[in-house]
């Protein structure tokens, strides 16, 4: 990707189509400014110039077999430089929604649910329920 009006330029690899690749980075982009997304190393000089001031450009073409290795290598890497960075992303965002999850865990867990034996059991204890006598008795009746 070659920055129109400046010298940067941004090297990537793919093995899909570059219009593909293209429009991926242009909506995560869009994501990114809205907070929906994590940064990549491009999106701040999209923001200072502007990503219609950007072209993407295909330099070399290599079989798709050294394309994938080339890119899981480039992973491989960003992923151990970057670590850290990572580490601190998913304790904010476990911070953020910490509170929500647990909300949404206890309602599902708490909800009643009857069964067919007469019984009554709530998420968290379906497996307690299914073993009770009651249960079990119910079960033989219904295949005598």
């Amino acid at each position: 990707i070659i920055l129109i009006e400046s010298d940067l330029c941004y090297i990537g690899s793919t093995i899909k189509k570059l219009s593909w690749r293209w429009q991926g980075h242009k909506n995560n982009f869009r994501s990114w400014v809205e907070g929906k997304h994590t940064q990549m190393s491009i999106f701040p000089y999209f923001k200072s110039h502007g990503i219609e001031n950007s072209r993407s450009l295909s330099k070399t073409a290599v079989n798709k077999n050294n394309a994938f290795a080339i890119d899981q290598l480039r992973k491989t890497e960003s992923r151990k430089d970057n670590k850290e960075k990572f580490k601190a992303y998913n304790k904010e965002y476990y911070r953020a929604n910490k509170h929500r999850w647990d909300a949404i865990s206890k309602a599902r867990l708490a909800a009643r649910s009857n069964c067919e034996c007469g019984g009554k059991y709530s998420a968290a204890n379906h497996h307690v329920h299914v073993r009770s006598k009651k249960h079990k008795r119910w079960l033989e009746e219904q295949s005598a």
